[in-house]
């Protein structure tokens, strides 16, 4: 019995000992501090809108091979986020804005952000240097101000919020997508949902709260430790390779779509109310069942459910009609994309994100649609 004691009380204080220690090491690593590599999971941007990304960071995206669109592009390509938080800007303050400035937000979810395209490359970005060339006495900027999940509640808050107090001239919103997401769960999806979070994530995200933690996770990983720097893997081919083993499910009967029409109509009403010019693009998908060459990559899931390619295209282009119904009778410009943009691999790398290929079409189709409606980025253009 008193063995026992004497070896408990040995293991006691060894254990406290360690935890001292480790106290004592968290204190010093303070002095020299290296950034979470999971900082940007561990806010929720549907409820903290400042900014839509980290600012003033720098993330990497390491491109896995065999990604559709993406053979001959960079393996590396890098996002930066200004002090705002929105990508490849310069810094924006209220009152900077150059007298013959026509500023520009481009605005929605992943397939408005491009992720996995280098600066520059994003459509918005592309937009922008093609309106340069026009000659016109004034220097367009198209911000990128799309944030990864964003649908037009997140849209709708962001402009309320942050994006009307910037002096912007024209907003265009590139919706839907994520908007097909509330008929299709059961859940509350504006609000952080930790129960059902990543798995994978769920100890990184605890043990990456502590500089201990930050520097085993970067030397496991053999990341260089930069406070403004974060990379991550792609994934996709995991991604879609579980996708396949998920059983087909139902698809739910009479979708309802209020929510999203609320959203769109508020947004309208804001910038109608505002003086703030508008284009609503609606969504292009590459789901069809009549082209296949996507299908093994292929990730979209809703609410943890798997569903035919043709139910989520119907759906899509029913929700993509009642948003041009809706600008139509407010008398806003709205542009149908999937009708311009071919649904295979020359312009997606999975159900719906652009490729390089897919973000120079973009921009080309909504140069095009600008140029075809002069009013829209302010003035006629030159004979």
């Amino acid at each position: 019995m008193k063995q026992l004691k004497k070896i408990t009380r040995i293991i006691i204080l060894n254990i406290s000992l360690l935890a001292v220690l480790l106290i004592l090491v968290e204190l010093v690593f303070q002095f020299s501090p290296i950034g979470d590599p999971y900082e940007q999971d561990k806010i929720s941007t549907r409820h903290y809108f400042n900014p839509v990304k980290l600012p003033n960071k720098k993330f990497t995206f390491i491109i896995e091979d065999s990604l559709p669109g993406f053979e001959n592009y960079t393996k590396h390509p890098q996002i930066t986020s200004n002090n705002l938080g929105f990508r490849n800007s310069k810094d924006i303050l209220t009152n900077d804005k150059e007298d013959r400035e026509y500023r520009v937000f481009a605005i929605g979810g992943s397939t408005t952000e491009c992720a996995f395209l280098n600066d520059g490359d994003d459509w918005p970005s592309l937009l922008g240097d093609k309106l340069n060339t026009l000659g016109l006495n004034k220097t367009f900027r198209v911000i990128n101000a799309g944030q990864s999940g964003h649908n037009l509640m997140d849209n709708l808050h962001l402009i309320i919020q942050k994006l009307v107090h910037l002096k912007p001239d024209l907003f265009i919103v590139y919706a839907g997508v994520n908007d097909l997401f509330a008929p299709l769960s059961d859940r509350d999806i504006y609000k952080l949902d930790l129960k059902n979070a990543h798995k994978d994530k769920g100890m990184n995200l605890f043990f990456t709260d502590s500089q201990i933690g930050r520097r085993l996770y970067y030397l496991l990983k053999g990341f260089k430790p930069n406070a403004y720097h974060m990379t991550a893997s792609t994934g996709q081919k995991k991604l879609a390779s579980d996708f396949r083993k998920m059983p087909i499910s139902n698809f739910p009967k009479g979708l309802d779509f209020q929510l999203a029409r609320n959203n769109l109509k508020a947004l309208i009403g804001i910038c109608q109310a505002l003086g703030i010019k508008l284009i609503v693009s609606t969504q292009a998908v590459s789901w069809d069942t009549n082209d296949r060459d996507l299908d093994e990559w292929q990730t979209a899931v809703y609410a943890g459910k798997r569903y035919a390619e043709g139910d989520l295209r119907a759906a899509m282009d029913s929700l993509n009609v009642e948003f041009e119904n809706i600008c139509n009778d407010l008398n806003t410009p709205v542009v149908n994309v999937q009708s311009k943009m071919v649904p295979t691999s020359e312009n997606f790398y999975d159900d719906m994100h652009f490729n390089l290929s897919g973000s120079i079409n973009m921009s080309d189709l909504m140069f095009n649609y600008l140029t075809e409606n002069p009013k829209l980025i302010g003035e006629n253009l030159p004979e």
